[in-house]
């Protein structure tokens, strides 16, 4: 401690501040390489929702939600500096990601010398772990980088002792108290910080040394609590009253262990059975560090390594205490206190006994670093949920009358983001029997925790969680069915509202799968289509377009509905047909739609398997009655006038048109003139 401030005043040299500056960048260029690369995953997605809100009701939101606002209000201002895409989002936690590298070197720098700072910076700059959390649009960069410089004032005011410079303690101060407004768990982290600094000044005392002052220290902790006291009514009812269903299980000591050791040394991208040597040698290299640091030091400089170790492994014992009560373990929260760790692993880099054996050992750490970053990018297993690919192909399906239903309630904001098409109505499944007038659009339902607990959400309304029960939501599922010819559902997360699947068990008795696609994460989530009755129809409904016209003898076009009214060009048109196998099918067939004009040109046309993967022609019961809903984009520019609709059926594999038999009907031997006109604004 006593080079503390000594070591602070010394410059660097040339060659130094270049090597730094190159740390700098090619940390800069780590975190860029591939940002935005992915999909937004759930809690990424609602980041989002929450900075497109005005300062008041994100305030009103986050108060209802289980993390504090301040990230949210950084992020709601640069999107209004940068926009909103998953690269410009994520840019705003790599800045801070980055900032950690230098803040990490002055630490080092002013402690322990330049080298160890460097060392250090270098190994924050290529952590497989910081990588992770630079490109996710979280708030856990920030928090990490107000730890740091936590911990920095932290010393200061240790030295300083009963001489409190102002700033150093007004710094602490602030960057505490935003801290906490970044992330509930920097409370764990204040605490460790009181444990220590408490431990430090009874020891000193137990000792015989004159005790520093424990009250620059106590009115710092006032100050925190004095900055944080609008916030704590809110904070305070949302740890012992979470308004969410509870998510986490307990973890055990020794997993907690494993899995925090592993997201230090390696990050969150290597299964750390498959590399546990490297574990291995990661403690080894970090007790070294310590061990030197306490060995090197007087014993009124013990708090030094005492503080840095502590930084980043007793917030990790004091979560795991706590959940002995509550859960609360999750990795990703251990990132907010990693940044010493790299310290102390530099510090036991350098103090290996020969050159070469440093120069091997990081070496040796790279290739492991190499290989989880990779993994990271471009392994599956640890693919971000894919829910970019999940609504796209959910909004190329959707069709007039459809409905979707968010099969976890709270996963509503990762379609938002996404979806980019009209709504006609969004709220809980439980609320839709009093909905009567609706707007254009896709209707889109949020389900409740099936079961809960009625204290979720605190009774608001407005809440994205809320309580129901099987015989409510069974009522609310039975009015969506007898609105909608359809229903698709977004699913992920739902064994957590939803333990017991009654959702998934009501909707495969009252309904038809027609579709059924698995995407990519480790959320498992799929999007499933229901046709909302149970078994095949064989009866044709009262059509306003009747047809009933045979193609190629095997299937029969009953009718159709819709496709008459005005649309704009660059709008859809849709319409519904509806088809009769007069016979098993043995091929699936595609239907393709066209739109032609006074001289029999094609403007535009559309194309696809009927109904879903499901539910393909060669799985149609002979006699069954299928609607087939179809959307036609109307190209831009396309001039006003009068269209007609054809409908073709065809086998994709050898190109061949099933023949339209009726001559009335038929347009040019192979498709069915529908009769309707198109009109065109």
């Amino acid at each position: 401690m006593s080079h503390f401030m000594e070591r602070a005043k010394r410059g660097i040299s040339g060659q130094h501040l270049a090597i730094f500056l190159l740390i700098l960048l090619v940390g800069f260029a780590l975190r860029l390489y591939r940002l935005g690369y992915e999909s937004l995953w759930y809690d990424e997605t609602v980041s989002v929702l929450l900075a497109r809100k005005s300062l008041p009701a994100l305030t009103a939101h986050t108060a209802g939600d289980i993390h504090p606002p301040l990230y949210y209000y950084l992020l709601h201002f640069w999107i209004r500096l940068a926009g909103s895409s998953e690269f410009s989002l994520a840019f705003l936690s790599l800045a801070f990601g980055v900032l950690l590298i230098p803040l990490l070197f002055y630490l080092g720098r002013n402690l322990y010398g330049v080298k160890i700072g460097l060392l250090g910076a270098l190994l924050l700059a290529l952590s497989p772990f910081n990588l992770w959390y630079s490109q996710e649009v979280r708030m856990y960069t920030l928090g990490a980088f107000l730890g740091l410089i936590s911990l920095l004032f932290l010393l200061r005011l240790i030295k300083s002792q009963a001489r409190l410079q102002r700033g150093c303690g007004a710094g602490y101060i602030l960057a505490s108290a935003l801290g906490l407004y970044t992330l509930y768990y920097f409370a764990f982290l204040l605490l460790a910080q009181n444990l220590m600094v408490i431990g430090w000044w009874l020891v000193r005392g137990a000792k015989g040394k004159q005790r520093f002052s424990l009250l620059p220290w106590v009115f710092s902790q006032i100050g925190i609590l004095l900055l944080y006291l609008p916030w704590l009514p809110i904070a305070f009812r949302q740890a012992t009253n979470p308004p969410v269903p509870p998510w986490r299980t307990f973890t055990g000591f020794g997993q907690v262990g494993v899995e925090s050791w592993s997201a230090l040394s390696l990050g969150q991208s290597v299964d750390p059975k498959i590399v546990w040597p490297f574990l291995l040698l990661a403690l080894a290299l970090f007790a070294l560090g310590l061990f030197n640091l306490f060995r090197a030091q007087v014993s009124e400089s013990w708090f030094v390594p005492l503080s840095l170790a502590g930084h980043t492994l007793l917030p990790i014992l004091l979560i795991y205490l706590f959940s002995l009560v509550v859960p609360l373990f999750h990795v990703r929260y251990v990132f907010t206190y990693s940044p010493p760790f790299y310290l102390l692993l530099a510090v036991g880099l350098a103090r290996l006994p020969r050159k070469p054996l440093i120069t091997l050992g990081l070496l040796f750490i790279l290739g492991v670093w190499a290989y989880s970053i990779y993994s990271f990018h471009f392994d599956p297993h640890y693919a971000s949920d894919d829910h970019r690919g999940a609504v796209e192909y959910l909004e190329e399906r959707l069709r007039s009358g459809d409905a979707v239903l968010i099969n976890a309630g709270y996963a509503y904001p990762a379609f938002l983001y996404y979806y980019e098409g009209p709504i006609a109505w969004r709220g809980r499944l439980v609320n839709y029997q009093d909905v009567a007038d609706m707007g254009e659009g896709t209707v889109v339902l949020q389900t409740g925790s099936i079961g809960g607990q009625e204290t979720l959400g605190w009774g608001n309304p407005n809440s994205d969680f809320y309580a129901t029960t099987e015989e409510e939501t069974a009522r609310s599922l039975e009015e969506v069915f007898s609105r909608h010819p359809r229903v698709w559902v977004f699913r992920i997360y739902d064994t957590v509202t939803d333990p017991q699947g009654f959702i998934r068990g009501w909707l495969e008795e009252h309904g038809r799968k027609f579709e059924d696609q698995l995407f990519a994460g480790q959320g498992f989530m799929r999007v499933q289509g229901f046709l909302t009755h149970p078994g095949p129809i064989y009866e044709v409904p009262d059509l306003p377009q009747p047809v009933g016209v045979e193609l190629g003898g095997q299937v029969r076009l009953e009718g159709f509905e819709g496709g008459t009214a005005p649309v704009r060009a660059g709008e859809a048109l849709d319409l519904a047909l509806y088809w009769r196998a007069t016979q098993r099918l043995d091929i699936d067939y595609h239907v393709v739609v066209y739109l032609v004009d006074a001289g029999g040109q094609v403007l535009t046309q559309t194309d696809e398997m009927p109904l879903g993967s499901l539910y393909l022609t060669s799985r149609w019961k002979e006699g069954e009655v299928l609607r087939e809903p179809m959307r036609l984009e109307i190209p831009e520019g396309t001039p006003g006038g009068e269209y007609t609709l054809q409908v073709a059926i065809y086998d994709l594999a050898s190109g061949q048109f099933l023949p339209v038999e009726d001559q009335r009907w038929r347009a040019d031997g192979e498709r069915v003139r529908l009769g309707s006109v198109v009109y065109v604004k």
